[in-house]
């Protein structure tokens, strides 16, 4: 709803817009991740050690989800009704966001470190089944539904509009897919190549970094990155 704003530097914070307050909540452990229920009452915070906290940020209490995984899965439905998480052996669980304890299991397991989406009205989800493709289930069963899709190679994200899916996979090409058949609709959309005459815009600043070399030394070892830090 826009009223707050989340970070993170180790420690989850929130930004409140209307008063430019800022509160800390105070986990057991590095966070890594944040994302807001889509009311912006609850806050899922995901922890470098697997543990996944959900905050309600009016009573800044909180529950703890042992994901059993160092890469997490903490995705919202569309409406709030389900929060997507993962657990032990890599296995996916749906479950209602105001109590944990309550949900079902997904089917099948999932690739590690693959990120899921659920589709614009909620009634699906996808994401990666293993190294090669994508799967996509249902919410209110938690059943895989239809045939994989993905054309051999690794996934790095998925998006569903209505019957069609939308992969993005390492060779940064973008295939659509007809979810009810698994057919691939049309060529890869591919990104235009790079002319060899690019250079970087102005905005864009070399900046030096400089590291300290073994004491015995104590000479400087330079690189430089093309990037602006904007400060």
């Amino acid at each position: 709803d826009g009223s707050r704003i989340a970070w993170t530097d180790g420690e989850g914070k929130v930004w409140t817009t209307a008063d430019g307050g800022t509160e800390s909540l105070p986990g057991n452990g590095f966070t890594s991740t944040l994302r807001f229920h889509p009311s912006g009452k609850q806050l899922a915070a995901i922890r470098t050690d697997g543990v996944i906290e959900l905050w309600n940020l009016e009573t800044k209490r909180k529950a703890e989800i042992p994901s059993g995984s160092m890469d997490p899965v903490a995705t919202y439905h569309p409406d709030g009704s389900w929060l997507l998480v993962s657990r032990g052996n890599d296995r996916l669980r749906l479950i209602r966001p105001e109590a944990p304890d309550r949900g079902h299991d997904v089917e099948g397991k999932r690739r590690p470190g693959s990120t899921f989406e659920f589709s614009p009205d909620g009634s699906r989800f996808a994401g990666g089944l293993d190294m090669n493709h994508v799967g996509v289930w249902e919410t209110a069963t938690g059943k895989r539904s239809g045939p994989l899709l993905g054309s051999g190679g690794e996934t790095i994200s998925v998006h569903l509009r209505g019957r069609f899916a939308a992969t993005v996979e390492v060779d940064m090409a973008i295939r659509i897919w007809d979810i009810a058949t698994g057919v691939q609709i049309g060529p890869p959309i591919r990104p235009p190549p790079v002319h060899p005459d690019f250079r970087l815009p102005r905005s864009v600043r070399r900046r030096r970094h400089s590291f300290l070399a073994p004491p015995a030394g104590r000479r400087r070892a330079k690189f430089q990155t093309p990037c602006d830090y904007n400060n």
